[in-house]
């Protein structure tokens, strides 16, 4: 349901002050757009690979690969 910073580290190869950057941004834009803005540290796994042009399951083999 949501991707945490560990998971945008992983999927985007960056560090923690850059995923939480992401993470901030994207929730701003949620919140722009007039949603509901998931938990802080935290954005929804749709919304994320969508706005990085991947789709989920792109996003989850990311993640696999990281933690092999």
């Amino acid at each position: 349901m949501f991707y945490g910073v560990e998971q945008v580290m992983a999927i985007l190869h960056t560090g923690e002050n850059n995923a939480y950057k992401i993470i901030r941004k994207l929730r701003e834009e949620l919140e722009a757009k007039g949603y509901f803005a998931p938990p802080a540290g935290r954005i929804q796994k749709t919304y994320f690979c969508e706005r990085f042009n991947l789709n989920l399951k792109e996003c989850e083999t990311f993640l696999q690969k990281g933690a092999a």
